[in-house]
C-alpha cells in the first residue's frame, strides 16, 4: 500500500502576491517597500480627510465640466459635502461623502435622503442635477438594490420619516407637514447615484494631487514637444538675449543679428540657437508636467528650480568672458553640474531641462550674457 502525503489545507496558489505597480517609483520602494493597496489606503482616510480627497478629485479632475466648486462639509452644510456648480444658473450637482466602518446600508443613508428632500422644499439650495452618493467602503447590498428602483423611494422615505429623520435634518426638527409630504411624494430619487470606490481612486489619479494623496512617485513624464517653427511672442526675451550673444560674438552691430538667417553662416551659433529653444520648451513641460502633479507646488518648484540655477551662475557670470556667447556657453556647461537634489522634480530633470533653465531665467531678464 502506497502512503499518499496528506491534502495540504491551502496551494501557493491560495497566498495572495503583493503586486507592485510596473511604473512605481523604484527608488521611493528601497526606502519606503511595497505600497499598501490605495483602496486600503481610501479606508483608512478620516471622515475629514476623505472629504479633502472627494473635494480634490472634482475640483482636479472635473473643474472643466463646472464654473465653481466649493467643499462645504461641516455644521450647516445641508447635507452638502462638495458642490459644485456650472456656469449655467441654478444648475450644479452635489457629491456627498460618507465614511462610515463598513458599506454603506439604507438606514445610515435615509437622513441624508431627507435633508435632499427637506431643504430643496424650503428653498434653501434648488434641486441638484445629479446627487453623487461617495463612500469609502462602497454600498452594501440592499442600499444598492434600493438606488436601482429610485420611484420606491419616495414612498420608503415617508415611512421612515419620524424615526429617521424628524430629528435628524434641523436642530428645531422637520415636521412632515402635508406640503412637505407632497414634495417628496414628487421629487424625482433618479438624480441619485454611487460612484464606487474604485472610480474614485481611478477619477483621482487624474489629478495634481494623487502622489501627494496615495505616494508610488510622480506619473512617467511624457517626452517634450519640439519647438514651434516660428518664434512666439514669449520667447523674446530669451531670444533677444541669445541675438545680443551671438552679435557680441561676430563683433557686430545687434540689429545685424534679428533673425536665424542672420547667422546661419556660423555652425556653431545655429546649434546652440537651436539648442537653446530645445532646452527652454524642453523646461516648460517640466513645468506643465509639474502642474499636472504637483498642484499648488508646482510653480513653487519651478522658481526653486530657476532660484537654484541662478545662484548656481551669479559668480561665473560676474567674471569677464571673452563675449556674452562665451558666457552663455560657461553657464550652459556649468548648469550641467549643478545638482537640484532638494527639488522634488530632481528625478525629471534632463539635460536639456537645465539649459533651459538659464533661457528661463533670460526670459524673466533674471540673467543677461552681454554686460552693459
Amino acid at each position: 500500500m502506497t502512503n499518499t502525503p496528506p491534502t495540504p489545507f491551502f496551494t501557493t496558489m491560495d497566498v495572495p502576491v503583493p503586486v507592485t505597480p510596473p511604473d512605481y517609483n523604484r527608488q521611493l520602494l528601497l526606502q519606503v517597500g511595497t505600497p499598501k493597496p490605495k483602496l486600503e489606503q481610501l479606508t483608512g482616510f478620516s471622515p475629514a480627510e476623505f472629504e479633502a480627497f472627494v473635494y480634490e478629485l472634482v475640483h482636479g479632475h472635473l473643474k472643466g465640466q463646472y464654473a465653481q466648486v466649493s467643499l462645504l462639509a461641516g455644521a450647516g452644510d445641508r447635507g452638502r459635502d462638495v458642490a459644485a456648480y456650472t456656469a449655467e444658473s441654478r444648475v450644479w450637482d452635489l457629491y456627498q461623502c460618507k465614511h462610515y466602518a463598513g458599506p454603506l446600508a439604507p438606514n445610515e443613508f435615509w437622513v441624508e435622503l431627507g435633508k435632499l428632500a427637506y431643504h430643496t422644499f424650503t428653498g434653501a439650495y434648488p434641486t441638484p442635477r445629479h446627487y453623487f452618493l461617495v463612500t469609502s467602503r462602497g454600498i452594501g447590498p440592499a442600499l444598492h438594490d434600493l438606488l436601482r428602483e429610485p420611484l420606491k423611494l419616495n414612498a420608503l422615505l415617508l415611512e421612515q420619516w419620524e424615526t429617521k429623520c424628524r430629528t435628524g435634518i434641523t436642530s428645531a426638527g422637520a415636521e412632515l407637514t402635508p406640503a412637505l409630504e407632497a414634495h417628496i411624494r414628487a421629487f424625482s430619487f433618479g438624480i441619485v447615484q454611487e460612484i464606487p470606490p474604485l472610480d474614485l481612486i481611478e477619477m483621482h489619479e487624474h489629478t495634481a494631487y494623487h502622489a501627494f494623496r496615495f505616494g508610488g512617485g510622480l506619473k512617467p513624464r511624457p517626452d517634450p514637444e519640439a519647438p514651434p517653427a516660428a518664434i512666439e511672442m514669449r520667447e523674446n526675451n530669451y531670444i533677444h538675449s541669445m541675438y545680443e550673444a551671438f552679435a557680441d560674438h561676430l563683433a557686430c552691430d545687434l540689429a545685424a543679428i534679428s533673425a536665424p538667417e542672420h547667422f546661419g553662416h556660423d555652425a556653431e551659433l545655429t546649434v546652440a540657437f537651436q539648442q537653446g529653444r530645445e532646452g527652454f520648451y524642453s523646461a516648460e513641460s517640466l513645468k506643465e508636467f509639474a502642474r499636472d502633479n504637483l498642484a499648488s507646488e508646482a510653480d513653487k518648484e519651478f522658481d526653486k528650480l530657476l532660484g537654484e540655477t541662478n545662484h548656481g551662475l551669479r559668480l561665473l557670470l560676474a567674471k569677464t568672458h571673452a563675449s556674452g556667447f562665451a558666457a552663455l556657453t560657461a553657464a550652459l556647461e556649468r548648469v550641467l553640474n549643478l545638482p537640484y537634489s532638494n527639488s522634488l522634480l530632481h528625478q525629471e530633470i534632463s539635460v536639456l531641462d537645465r539649459m533651459g533653465f538659464c533661457h528661463h531665467l533670460a526670459n524673466r531678464r533674471t540673467v543677461r550674457w552681454v554686460k552693459r
